[in-house]
Order: structure tokens, then C-alpha cells, then sequence
């Protein structure tokens, strides 16, 4: 086998990997009960305040009590789901890239993220406490397209840098320089 054809093999897999391995995150927080994952979810926003009592001591976020303590509870479940589903986006566009070039069948990266959006909101219906919704669901596609375009973005750059690149270097070796 050659080593581009094993590069790329190697490539393929590990992008599939965290494909499969985001999708397994993010079933997994979707059959903790409401409890456990408001347990979770309130771990984090308590490492927040305590980062904004730092940078910002008096700021809302690190004063935030009663209501202002549930809206930004609320904000940060909201962008724990945006935030893995963008990570999965970017990592299906990324794999999608790796097998082929064909940018026309974009929408089959597009369509797994939709299937995994709608089956973790459909899993937590049967969940103790969890409830399925539908803006849940268009939060998660959401943030899946943002990441989706993010690695859309990478790979653009990415290849006009690496045909810079190589333009620099052919053009050095027409020239007889190393």
C-alpha cells in the first residue's frame, strides 16, 4: 500500500472514529434523568461563575442567583447541545471530505446530522424526567450546521494553502533551489 493511500486510510478512520464517538457523547447525556444531567449541567455552571469571579467578580454571571441562576443554567444546557452538535458537524464534513472530494453530496453529512439530532431528542422522550422538543432538536441542527461550515471553511483554506504551498515549491525547483 502506498503512503498517501495509508495516509488517507488513517485519516478516514480517525475522523469516522470521532464521528462515531461524539454520537456516542452525546447519547450518553441523553439518557442521564433530568436530575443527573441538571446535576451535570449545574457542575459546569458553578466552574463559569467561578472563572467569572475571577476575570470579573461583580459581573451578573458570577453573582447570578434565583432567577438569573436559571436563566443562566438554561443558556448553558443551550449551548452544551449547540457546542457537541457543532463538533459534530465539523467532524462529519471532515470525514465526508476525507472519503470523497464530490462537494454535491454535502447533504448526506447533512442528513446523518439531522438523524442523530432527531433520534437523541426522540431518546429522551423515554427518559425519566427528559422530554423531547422540537426546538431542541433545531438547536442541535443548528449548531451542526455552524460546525458543518466551519469545516467546510478548513478544508477551503486548507487546500489553497497546501496549492500555495506547493506552487512555491515547484516553482523553487524550476529555479534549481531546494
Amino acid at each position: 500500500m502506498k503512503k498517501s493511500t495509508c495516509l488517507s486510510v488513517a485519516v478516514q478512520a480517525v475522523f469516522t472514529l470521532m464521528c462515531i464517538f461524539l454520537t456516542g457523547i452525546i447519547f450518553y447525556n441523553s439518557i442521564q434523568t433530568a436530575e443527573a444531567s441538571s446535576a451535570s449541567s449545574s457542575e459546569v455552571v458553578e466552574i463559569v461563575q467561578d472563572v467569572a469571579a475571577v476575570v470579573a467578580p461583580n459581573s451578573p454571571i458570577s453573582t447570578a442567583t434565583g432567577d438569573d441562576y436559571d436563566i443562566l443554567h438554561d443558556f448553558i444546557r443551550k449551548l452544551a447541545h449547540f457546542s457537541e452538535f457543532a463538533m459534530l458537524g465539523c467532524f462529519l464534513v471532515w470525514a465526508w471530505n476525507a472519503y470523497t472530494e464530490k462537494k454535491r453530496f454535502l447533504w448526506i453529512p447533512l442528513v446523518l446530522l439531522v438523524a442523530v439530532a432527531c433520534a437523541d431528542e426522540i431518546l429522551q422522550g423515554f427518559i425519566p424526567g427528559r422530554a423531547t422538543e422540537f426546538m431542541d432538536a433545531l438547536l442541535d441542527i443548528s449548531g451542526g450546521i455552524v460546525g458543518g461550515v466551519v469545516a467546510l471553511l478548513t478544508v477551503w483554506l486548507g487546500t489553497l494553502w497546501i496549492e500555495k504551498m506547493v506552487g512555491v515549491r515547484a516553482l523553487n525547483l524550476k529555479r534549481g533551489k531546494k
